[in-house]
């Protein structure tokens, strides 16, 4: 039978500290740390710009109807002269009507004239190809300047990087507005499954983004 090796003082300070005053304050604390690491996770994905009149506002696809009452609302608020549509081809499964014109009608009913509403002539199922979508439509017209992209706030870090990168070789200046009024908020979006869904499947295309990769950002 092998002898007790004796204790050390050093282990013994090291029980002390964990089970002493220190160890009960780091516990106390460990909450707010987490809550402090939570908090910057969403706080990064969470990005905008002032808003400065602009010629279009830019409404991505998907969302809810949340990113369409922020469009409108710039619009109406003389920020923006006309509305874009990013058109992503996909149809309403009872009407058939395609998604877009439906959002058209319900701008419409807001007070939008159908002339201040316009759409992306190629489809977009991803950012970069509504990006590629939105440049394409801005530089035929030749008399845009300015745009303000609207959507999401968990999504509003990656479009800025996107855009910005595919409108980096022309004078167009892009702003982006996330959706004021949506669930989604740095102190709170760790609450529900979706918080975690869209927060860890950002970090992931953002990642991506940096090394390389643009299919599917």
């Amino acid at each position: 039978m092998e002898p007790e090796q004796p204790v050390t003082r050093t282990a013994k300070k090291a029980g002390c500290m964990c089970c002493g005053p220190l160890g009960v304050v780091l516990l106390l604390l460990l909450p707010l740390f987490l809550y402090l690491v939570l908090w910057g996770m969403g706080g990064i994905l969470i990005v905008g710009d002032s808003l400065q009149k602009s010629d279009v506002v830019v409404l991505l696809g998907g969302g809810d109807t949340l990113r369409m009452q922020e469009a409108v609302t710039i619009y109406q608020d003389k920020l923006a002269g006309m509305i874009i549509l990013t058109e992503t081809g996909e149809e309403d499964p009872e009407t058939g009507i395609a998604y877009s014109q439906l959002q058209k009608e319900e701008m419409m009913s807001l007070g939008v004239p159908s002339g201040g509403i316009a759409f992306t002539e190629e489809h977009g199922n991803s950012t970069y190809e509504e990006a590629y979508a939105v440049r394409k439509l801005l530089t035929q017209s030749g008399k845009v300047n300015s745009a303000i992209i609207v959507t999401d706030p968990y999504h509003t870090l990656r479009t800025r990087l996107i855009f910005r990168d595919v409108f980096r070789e022309t004078n167009i200046r892009i702003s982006v507005r996330p959706v004021r009024s949506h669930w989604y908020r740095s102190t709170t979006w760790w609450q529900s499954r979706e918080g975690w869904q869209f927060t860890l499947s950002e970090y992931a295309k953002v990642f991506a983004f940096f090394v390389g990769l643009r299919t599917g950002l």
